[in-house]
């Protein structure tokens, strides 16, 4: 082996090192490293390159001749990379989704996805807008991670974070002292025994004296106790009602407790929890007992834990609340809910697809009869001048007219802004009594209402009685819910189309403006919030069974029926309390509303009749035009568009 003159035996080191180590031209390594050594030891000098003469360091032997194994295979030259077309794994998701364990999901609203694969939201929460959030049920607001109610809670009072002081409590929103104390510096004292607030705040005793009757004095007055002698003055207290030193001195009432007869209790209604006085009929997280708390989708009423929604409808988070959703047929929740459905798509089967007679072309459903981009198919584009008939490119009708074919015939040119037959696209007929106008099959437009009292032949129908009947809000107090509108309806000045949402709500009345809200006792007409108001009994009422809502006939002739089904008043849902059983009838076409009252055992007065989308119009349901009554049973209106 030739010799290695010291001083190059590094950089030829470094040669061998990166020789080994450095991967194939096309960035491969080498598929045997020890062949391709051997094979480099077993390579000859060129003869143009004669060795290099480098001795190792004193300290470093050179390497020994190695001589290749006789059965070693020569260097493999390997092929560079070679790209393929191979098809990506996993599913294939829309932009707005997440792959996650083989499947799309919807990382918006996925309880186990929230957000990113695998991010599962804890019990009580839901997924809204790719972030767990708690979700609290009517009526009460999320406070450092709890459910409470800001008009009872002693330590979130009317806003979040605002903490009675000690021996106050909280009612409607508003931290107050018990009966006969007034607020003294941070707390609630009693002035006629407070001996640092003897009379009047900060009139403080001397030293040796007790305040008794409002006045320092050397001794207590009949039926009060001297409490906190060894401090100095002490104070005479009324150990019966004083929150600190209740039954005995010394012995303090809880946060939001008061002392009544020498013990410690809540405010009516309300029970100590966990050191907290609760409302157990409604407290999310102590519903009718301490610690039982209600799930995600249900809410505290009475007592009970309770289903927003019927078996027959999913539970979605909006924005707002709680929908329920028919997966099935819902375009905003099809399939799984917040998934919608493209413009002009509809949801059948839990699948968005396009109407009957329509195809999915770029983005849109369009009706290849007539389309001209997509004429008899997608991409059959018609030339410049030509019009789409019947799914066949053909020259143009007259200005303001469109080809329209009737019965599967030859198509003729037609109006389509006019004519009954083909109103606003081909094929689309008015009903009989109903003309087209501005492409719209129209009774006169409505702009005002005429109520009818009593009308002849107005029968009471019962939604709950009905086929394919759906329950709401059983055993509900001030909530509300979204339905979808079975069909178009036409509500003062306003079009509502199809699948439009629906606020119904426990309190007698339902809102055609789509805004979830479960108030009650406003007056109407009002331009305060809510609007598109239609009540038939509107007030502070009580679902004992919940209310149905029933679609009844056929089209084009259906009604919605709403019915509140032995309903009572806030809060006496039992036998001896109000009985009221009443229906809100809406009529496919005619766009008539109808009131009708079954039983009104009990029934008091509250709000009857119709608001604009503002509030600056309203139509009277009581007899004589008025708006507020106690409808008797047996009674009923009808309220009749007219222009």
């Amino acid at each position: 082996m030739t010799s290695l003159r010291a001083s190059s035996w590094p950089l030829a080191l470094a040669f061998a090192l990166a020789a080994c180590g450095s991967p194939s031209s096309n960035g491969t390594p080498k598929p045997d490293p020890d062949a391709s050594v051997d094979a480099e030891a077993d390579r000859a000098p060129t003869p143009d390159a004669p060795p290099l003469d480098v001795a190792p360091p004193p300290d470093v032997a050179p390497p020994p001749d190695v001589a290749p194994p006789p059965d070693a295979p020569p260097p493999v030259d390997v092929a560079p990379d070679v790209a393929a077309d191979v098809a990506p794994e996993g599913p294939q998701c829309m932009p707005t989704e997440l792959a996650c364990d083989g499947r799309c999901v919807n990382g918006r609203t996925d309880n186990a996805h929230c957000g990113a694969c695998g991010a599962a939201c804890a019990a009580g929460q839901m997924c809204m807008d790719g972030a767990c959030r708690a979700v609290c049920p009517t009526g009460q607001t999320m406070c450092g991670g709890s459910c409470v109610d800001l008009q009872t809670s002693f330590g979130n009072c009317g806003a979040c974070g605002v903490t009675c002081p000690l021996g106050q409590s909280c009612a409607a929103g508003r931290c107050q002292c018990p009966t006969g104390q007034m607020v003294c510096g941070a707390g609630c004292v009693d002035t006629t025994s407070d001996a640092r607030h003897c009379g009047v705040c900060d009139n403080a005793c001397p030293r040796g004296r007790m305040c008794a009757a409002g006045r320092c004095q050397t001794v207590c007055a009949a039926g009060q106790t001297l409490c906190n002698a060894s401090m100095g003055a002490g104070e005479c207290v009324d150990t019966m009602t004083s929150a600190t030193h209740c039954g005995a001195c010394g012995n303090a009432c809880a946060a939001g407790q008061s002392c009544a007869a020498g013990a410690c209790v809540c405010p009516t209604g309300q029970m100590l929890c966990a050191g907290r006085c609760i409302d157990l009929q409604r407290d999310g997280a102590n519903c009718g007992a301490c610690g039982r708390m209600c799930g995600a989708t249900e809410s505290c009423s009475l007592g009970r834990c309770a289903s927003l929604c019927p078996p027959d409808r999913a539970v979605c988070m909006v924005i707002g609340g709680v929908q329920c959703a028919d997966l099935t047929s819902d375009a905003n929740h099809c399939g799984r809910c917040n998934q919608g459905c493209p413009t002009a798509q509809s949801c059948r089967a839990g699948v968005c697809s396009c109407a009957t007679g329509q195809i999915f072309c770029g983005g849109a459903c369009v009706n290849p009869l007539s389309n001209l981009a997509h004429c008899g198919g997608c991409g059959g584009q018609c030339r410049v001048g030509e019009e789409c008939r019947a799914g066949v490119c053909a020259p143009p009708c007259a200005t303001g007219q469109t080809a329209c074919a009737a019965g599967g015939g030859a198509a003729t040119c037609v109006n389509t802004q006019t004519s009954a037959a083909h109103c606003g696209m081909c094929g689309n007929a008015c009903p009989t009594g109903q003309a087209c106008a501005a492409g719209a099959c129209r009774v006169t437009a409505t702009t005002r209402y005429r109520a009818e009292e009593r009308p002849a032949g107005l029968a009471f129908v019962n939604a709950c009685s009905a086929p394919g009947a759906a329950t709401y809000l059983p055993g509900a107090d001030d909530s509300a819910v979204l339905v979808a509108l079975p069909f178009a309806f036409r509500y003062w000045a306003t079009e509502r189309a199809a699948g439009a949402m629906v606020n119904i709500t426990s309190n007698g009345w339902i809102g055609l403006d789509g805004v979830l809200s479960g108030t009650y006792n406003f007056p109407i007409p009002s331009s305060g919030t809510p609007n598109a108001v239609i009540a038939a009994y509107e007030g502070d009422d009580y679902n004992r069974g919940g209310q149905c809502v029933a679609v009844t006939g056929a089209a084009p002739s259906r009604g919605w029926v709403h019915t509140w089904n032995d309903a009572a008043h806030c809060c006496d849902p039992s036998v001896t309390g109000a009985h009221t059983t009443y229906s809100i009838y809406l009529n496919e076409t005619s766009n008539v509303i109808e009131f009708v009252y079954s039983t009104m055992t009990g029934a008091r007065g509250q709000y009857v009749g119709l608001e604009d989308q503002t509030g600056a119009q309203g139509a009277g349901g009581c007899p004589g035009g008025a708006f507020n009554c106690v409808p008797a049973a047996g009674y009923a209106v009808r309220f009749v568009p007219i222009p």
